[in-house]
């Protein structure tokens, strides 16, 4: 910010009157500039269809299978079902086959469910035990 770089003072000791009003100005412009920027992104995101519905439902689509298939037959190696559903939906990530909001999105769910199951899960209680 160029702005702060204004002396205080005038090379004869004078005070530079006007500095207070341009650092305001400045600020002021900075703050404004990035509040319109992200109050409007969404609204041009939407508007230019950037985004694509479909592709988020194949990807859920695909995230929920590899669910169903984990808790199915979680395997040896992982402790229940909800922790084999928790590595597929990474994999599934790491082979880009899913973004990731759904791989947030559905690592909630399995979550939550994992925690339902418990059974004995008070509400506002800690993370799931994997």
């Amino acid at each position: 910010m160029i702005a702060l770089s204004i002396p205080a003072t005038l090379p004869g000791g004078q005070p530079f009157h006007e500095r207070d009003l341009i650092l305001a100005v400045a600020a002021l412009t900075i703050i404004g500039s990035v509040l319109m920027q992200g109050l409007t992104l969404r609204h041009f995101i939407d508007r230019a269809a950037l985004r694509d519905d479909a592709e988020e439902e194949r990807e859920e689509s695909e995230a929920r299978q590899a669910i169903e298939i984990a808790l199915a037959k979680p395997g040896r190696e992982h402790a229940n079902g909800f922790d084999a559903a928790r590595q597929a939906l990474l994999k599934l990530r790491e082979r880009d086959r899913i973004g990731d909001e759904v791989l947030v999105r559905m690592l909630r769910e399995t979550d939550l469910t994992s925690r339902a199951a418990e059974g004995d899960a008070l509400p506002g209680a800690g993370p799931p035990n994997p």
